[in-house]
């Protein structure tokens, strides 16, 4: 008969899930952010931003780009607490952006999304006391 899984494997379950996820979401979107395979990022910049850019919008999301596939990265790594706060961060000014250009379905999809970021910067504490310093 197999045993029930424990609060403790829930927890793993839940940061790994979590982990994962950011971690390999801000490499893909970092890196589409110059190819332009997923979406034309550009259309997604409000006018009023792209005004206020003393150059070409298009640099910003390069810059944007590799903002993401570090933030990802370092997730990855074992700096994933301060890349969960910083992609938390990150993904609110998003939101912002997004807001002010109009786009109140894709705001409200990355407003969640920092949410998810918060709650894996507020997991890691508890899922690395559980298994120390390693795997976590």
């Amino acid at each position: 008969m197999r045993q029930r899984p424990d609060a403790t494997d829930q927890l793993h379950a839940a940061y790994w899930a979590l982990k994962l996820s950011y971690g390999l979401m801000g490499i893909v979107v970092g890196v589409d952010k110059f190819f332009h395979v997923l979406v034309e990022w550009g259309g997604y910049t409000a006018p009023f931003f792209a005004r206020l850019m003393p150059f070409n919008p298009a640099w910003f999301l390069y810059g944007a780009g590799v903002v993401e596939i570090v933030l990802g990265v370092t997730g990855l790594m074992r700096w994933t607490r301060q890349s969960a706060f910083l992609i938390g961060m990150w993904l609110l000014a998003v939101t912002t952006n997004l807001v002010v250009g109009g786009f109140y379905d894709i705001a409200l999809r990355d407003f969640v999304l920092a949410a998810g970021a918060f709650t894996l910067a507020f997991l890691t504490p508890a899922v690395r006391r559980e298994v120390g310093d390693r795997g976590a």
